[in-house]
C-alpha cells in the first residue's frame, strides 16, 4: 500500500462549469462519396472554467482548484476527403483536415486582473488575462532606452530586466492541419 500527498487543495466553493455551444456545419458528398467536404463553425462558452491555480507553497499546497471565469472559444473545422482510385482491388483515400481555434478570457471571477495557470519561479508565466487568450506567455524583458536600445549592466554584461512581465505571445497553435493517405489492396 502507498500514501500520496496531494498538491492541490480542494475548494468548498467550487461550482460546475456551464458550457454552451453553437455549431453550424455542412457535410457535402459527391460522386458516390469519392469527394467529401465537411465544414463546421463553432462558438463555445465555458462559464466557471475550472483550473488548478498556483498558490503560495506556505499553505502546504501548490495549487487551488478554482473557477476562474468565462472562457470563449470560436473556431472552424474543415475536412476534405478524396478517393482518387476506387476499383474492385484497390482503394486510395486521401484526407486533409484543418482546425483553427481562438480562445479568449471574457472575464475572471472576483474582479481578478489575471490568473497564473503555470509559472516558473522568477521567470515566465502562462497567464489568463481578460480580453486575451487563456494561455498568454508573459516574461520579464530587457529594459530599453528611449530610442529602443537594450540597457546592459556594466559589471555583468547582461541586459537589465523590466520590473513588469511583458506579453510575448501565447501557447496556442495558430492552426492544426493534418494530411493522410490510405491504400487498400
Amino acid at each position: 500500500s502507498s500514501f500520496e500527498i496531494q498538491n492541490a487543495i480542494a475548494n468548498g466553493d467550487l461550482k460546475g462549469v456551464i458550457t454552451t455551444e453553437t455549431e453550424v456545419g455542412m457535410d457535402i458528398r459527391f460522386l458516390n462519396n469519392r469527394i467529401g467536404l465537411d465544414v463546421a463553425l463553432y462558438d463555445k462558452r465555458a462559464d466557471g472554467q475550472i483550473l488548478n491555480v498556483p498558490i503560495s507553497p506556505g499553505s502546504g499546497y501548490t495549487t487551488l482548484i478554482e473557477n476562474i471565469g468565462l472562457i470563449t472559444n470560436k473556431g472552424i473545422e474543415v475536412s476534405l476527403d478524396l478517393k482518387p482510385i476506387v476499383t474492385k482491388n484497390v482503394t486510395w483515400s486521401i484526407n486533409y483536415n484543418y482546425t483553427k481555434n481562438i480562445n479568449k478570457v471574457a472575464h475572471l471571477t472576483n474582479g481578478l486582473s489575471k490568473v497564473t495557470v503555470f509559472g516558473i519561479n522568477g521567470g515566465a508565466e502562462l497567464d489568463a488575462v481578460p480580453g486575451k487568450t487563456a494561455t498568454g506567455i508573459y516574461a520579464f524583458g530587457p529594459q530599453l532606452t528611449a530610442d529602443g536600445k537594450t540597457i546592459v549592466a556594466v559589471a555583468s554584461g547582461k541586459p537589465l530586466a523590466t520590473t513588469n512581465r511583458i506579453y510575448y505571445g501565447n501557447a496556442d497553435n495558430d492552426f492544426v492541419m493534418g494530411f493522410s493517405n490510405s491504400l487498400k489492396l
